[in-house]
This record gives C-alpha cells, sequence and structure tokens, in this order.
C-alpha cells in the first residue's frame, strides 16, 4: 500500500463515521428515555396491582427538586385515599426508598425539550408533571388511575412522555419527532 491509498482510507472512514456519529447519538438518547420510561411505567403497573390486589389505593407521590424528579411508592393507610396531607402526617405511607430520575438514569431530566409543545389535549405541566396540583398519580382498587402526563427529556434535548388514562388505567409512552415537529406514538 502506498501512503496516499492509506489516506484516502482514513478520509472514507473518517466521512463515515462523521455520518454514524448523530445516528449513535439520537440512538443512544433514545435508549435512555425508554429505560427511564419502562422504569415509570413498571412503578406505574406495580402500584396498579398492589391497589387491585389489596382493596386499598396505591400510587406514586412526584415531587421535583433542584431539577431532579423524585418519586414514592405509596399506600392510602386510612381509606380516604392517598393525599399529600395524609402523607405529611403519616397517616398515607411510603412502600419502598424514595426514587431518583437523576440517580437511576444520568443525563435524563424531567420537562419537554425547549419549544416543544404539550401533548394533545394535555396541559403543559409544572417542571415536566402534568398530574394535578398534587403531584401524584393514585391506582384504584378498581383499576382505575388519576390521569396526567410525565414529560423526560435528554441533555440533548430528546423528547418523550408517559400518558396516562384515567377511567380505563392504561398508557401510552410518545416522542417528540424533530423532523416532523410532531408528538409520535412509540411503537
Amino acid at each position: 500500500m502506498s501512503l496516499l491509498e492509506v489516506l484516502v482510507a482514513l478520509a472514507l472512514l473518517l466521512i463515515m463515521v462523521g455520518y454514524v456519529a448523530p445516528s449513535f447519538a439520537e440512538w443512544r438518547a433514545q435508549q435512555q428515555l425508554r429505560g427511564a420510561l419502562t422504569a415509570l411505567q413498571l412503578s406505574v403497573v406495580k402500584a396498579r396491582t398492589a391497589a387491585l390486589s389489596s382493596g386499598r389505593a396505591h400510587g406514586l407521590a412526584f415531587s421535583l427538586r433542584n431539577g431532579n424528579l423524585f418519586w414514592d411508592t405509596v399506600v392510602d393507610g386510612d381509606g380516604d385515599g392517598i393525599r399529600r396531607a395524609d402523607l405529611a402526617t403519616g397517616a398515607d405511607l411510603p412502600l419502598e426508598p424514595e426514587r431518583s430520575l437523576s440517580a437511576w438514569f444520568p443525563g435524563i431530566r424531567p420537562g419537554r425539550p425547549t419549544g416543544v409543545p404539550p401533548l394533545a389535549g394535555g396541559s403543559a405541566g409544572n417542571g415536566g408533571l402534568a398530574l394535578g396540583r398534587s403531584r401524584i398519580l393514585a391506582s384504584a382498587p378498581d383499576g382505575s388511575t388519576s390521569s396526567g402526563t410525565v414529560y423526560l427529556c435528554t441533555d440533548s434535548d430528546y423528547g418523550a412522555a408517559l400518558r396516562l388514562y384515567g377511567p380505563t388505567g392504561r398508557d401510552s409512552v410518545w416522542w417528540w419527532n424533530f423532523r416532523r415537529q410532531t408528538w409520535e406514538p412509540l411503537k
């Protein structure tokens, strides 16, 4: 091989890396978001299953501190539903240690990417949480849940959302498509 052939091969390799690197970064960001959303979905399913099997409301109590999302899995201890006041007095109880989004999924934060509108029919939410003022996602013993949306995004502004449909207890995951400028369901 001549020096010229080696330089041409290196130039072609660098061009290929230049094309692949953005795709890899997008793929990695989407996988990080997918992992965070899956963890939230599993927490929701676990709370819903516990409510169905125990006959007592279970849920997730969310909080935002220093730009990070935290959640507790909680149970209704006094039969009046899960309430912030009852959590403060100890009437409603946490079942597990509090979880931190940034501790479990570095690079993922609550909120929508810059300039991205909320999902159709949903509210913008405060800090990525469109769950009402209480920021509690409760599952009732009849299988229904409270409605709302949790928005997550990466540091590189890829966005996704977990939407919860109250009466049926179902959920769906949505991705923000930058190319089409629209929310699309995850398939």
